[in-house]
């Protein structure tokens, strides 16, 4: 799901508390915390861009006779870890595969927005770590030509930010300026945000402020050393721990970035120290 523990599908909460191996990015467990038990359950945790690792840890537990639950935001099944599995499975494959849906990013922000998604529409993601960037504009042009409502996945990284731009620019070859467009971060999470604009000031929008509670290591890495929660001489304190959890959680903390061009962006930002990292 998004990240709400009440959005949790029952029957992903009954997975989740009979499996002997959790496999997960460790953001996703802060999530479902209430419903782990790490003393009894083994936690397996990888960073992002380790996917194909986490499937691949996931299929060998399974097939040495454990229960294991691989965890994914939204849907496993949508931009996520389950396909990744099915290209690994063994065949034959000495264990059953069940894949539990959840709430995808497109209607947990739909539903935010009203009712944006009524008629036909299509998703595309923005990653182009799986298939070349060419791919995606070429798709984000038919899209646009089919006159379908449009849902972006993957918008922007920190090494990938100009993309989104290009796409919304190829969207407005084919679509009016006046264009409605709802744009939502962190969807059903406290520090949630949702706007309604159109497609023209989308494209000219290019400042971002972030304020409130930030997630570590999520926009800039500090380079001092007062013992930040966000970053640790520039390092990510968040992959070492001291059990399955990440225990740098989040600071008070203020982040503006201005993209100044296709190539370059100006970012500041300002945080709590946080000596404890566990406030």
């Amino acid at each position: 799901g998004p990240g709400d523990l009440n959005l949790v599908p029952q029957r992903a909460r009954e997975a989740l508390m009979r499996a002997d191996v959790i496999v997960a990015y460790d953001l996703y467990l802060r999530w479902v915390a209430p419903l782990l038990d790490p003393a009894r359950q083994e936690i397996v945790t990888l960073p992002l861009t380790q996917e194909k690792q986490r499937a691949q840890v996931a299929i060998e537990r399974a097939a040495a006779g454990q229960r294991t639950a691989l965890v994914s935001s939204g849907d496993i099944g949508i931009y996520a870890m389950a396909g990744l599995v099915f290209e690994d499975l063994p065949d034959p494959t000495p264990f059953t595969v069940e894949v539990i849906p959840g709430i995808t990013s497109a209607t947990a922000c739909a539903s935010l927005l009203g009712s944006p998604l009524t008629h036909d529409f299509a998703t595309l993601s923005l990653s182009d770590l799986l298939c070349p960037w060419e791919w995606i504009e070429h798709r984000a042009s038919h899209i646009a030509q089919a006159d379908l409502s449009c849902v972006l996945y993957n918008v922007q990284s920190r090494a990938r930010q100009e993309g989104v731009y290009r796409v919304l620019r190829l969207m407005l070859r084919h679509k009016r300026p006046d264009t409605v467009c709802g744009v939502v971060r962190n969807a059903y999470r406290e520090d949630q945000e949702v706007r309604v604009t159109t497609l023209q000031a989308l494209l000219d929008d290019r400042l971002l402020v972030k304020l409130g509670r930030l997630p570590m290591s999520g926009d800039i890495y500090p380079f001092a050393c007062p013992f930040q929660n966000l970053g640790f001489c520039g390092t990510v304190p968040g992959y070492i721990t001291s059990n399955w959890y990440t225990w740098p959680i989040s600071q008070w903390g203020a982040t503006a970035r201005y993209q100044l061009n296709e190539a370059w962006s100006l970012q500041t930002a300002i945080y709590q120290v946080n000596p404890r990292f566990t406030e």
